[in-house]
């Protein structure tokens, strides 16, 4: 088991890599000189060119990014140029709000899909099926944004029953969480249904009806665990999709988060704290990527020696 996490961990320095070349060279492609996404066009020459060298954007770009990954692998992401904070605090201050949202929202989720997608599959075509994958699929249809809107004019402005923005006690995450939730819910429900469809036809699941177990026995302990991959392989990937959804829902919603921040960031062209909060959503991908492999090896022994 240690063996194959250490090749998982090293197939993802590459990756990184990769990343932090596009990351890098994010702010130089859209007018070529980043310079001019900080200062306006109408400054002095003189003061354009002390901005370029005090951010090193003089030096040539094989050495800006040398400095910028010696500088991120050492801890040092940087200071905002907007706020004139170090970039390390501000994602401090912000992020155990997104954290929460996303945690909340996951656990949510997966308490809620797991059991809605196997009770769907074992009743399969009858009116809780049609019901529940209904449901699931105006989950999915809704853009999150656009509901995070209406439970806001409904539930915070009209009827008064949540706060309409900002962070606070468990009374601000319920709206959030709902808005994110709602999506995630409903494909985890799909994939759950889907993987126990699949195992409900293999023949060690007619084997244990046939001893005479009964049938929440057989789903629950031969059926949940023999169609989880698809469950964790989506698990994984999720924890990446969360951050980047917290994004729109902290802007609908007012919310202080790492999402907002980045927005904020974007329309002040604050690009030092764009790269570090693009950078970290990547290695979030990434890390939910490699924590699927590993359940992946803990739920089946033989892909660990694969």
């Amino acid at each position: 088991m240690r063996q194959y996490i250490i090749r998982k961990l090293l197939s993802l320095i590459p990756a990184f890599a990769g990343v932090s070349v596009i990351v890098f060279l994010m702010v130089h492609i859209p007018e070529g000189d980043p310079i001019y996404m900080i200062v306006s066009s109408q400054a002095s020459p003189q003061y354009i060119e002390r901005v370029r060298h005090d951010l090193g954007l003089d030096k040539p770009l094989y050495i800006q990014y040398g400095v910028f990954m010696k500088n991120l692998l050492m801890g040092k992401l940087g200071r905002s140029i907007v706020q004139h904070k170090q970039i390390s605090s501000l994602i401090l201050d912000k992020a155990p709000n997104t954290l929460a949202l996303c945690m909340t929202t996951l656990v949510i989720s997966y308490v809620l899909a797991i059991p809605l997608g196997m009770i769907s599959a074992i009743k399969r075509g009858t009116l809780i099926d049609a019901f529940a994958m209904a449901i699931a699929v105006a989950g999915m249809a809704i853009p999150q944004f656009w509901l995070g809107l209406i439970l806001l004019l409904v539930f915070a402005v009209e009827l008064g029953w949540f706060p309409a923005m900002g962070c606070g006690g468990i009374r601000h995450l319920v709206l959030p969480v709902i808005t994110l939730a709602g999506y995630y819910i409903s494909l985890a429900a799909r994939t759950t249904r889907s993987g126990t469809l699949n195992a409900l036809r293999q023949d060690y699941v007619r084997t244990a009806k046939a001893k005479g177990l009964s049938e929440w026995v057989v789903v629950y302990k031969h059926i949940l665990r023999n169609s989880i991959i698809p469950i964790i392989t989506l698990f994984g990937m999720e924890l990446g999709w969360l951050m980047g959804g917290a994004v729109a829902i902290e802007v609908v919603f007012s919310r202080p988060g790492l999402g907002r921040l980045l927005i904020d960031s974007i329309y002040a062209r604050d690009y030092p704290v764009v790269q570090i909060l693009v950078l970290g959503l990547a290695i979030t991908v990434m890390l939910g990527n490699l924590l699927a492999d590993v359940l992946y090896a803990v739920v089946d022994p033989r892909i660990r020696y694969a």
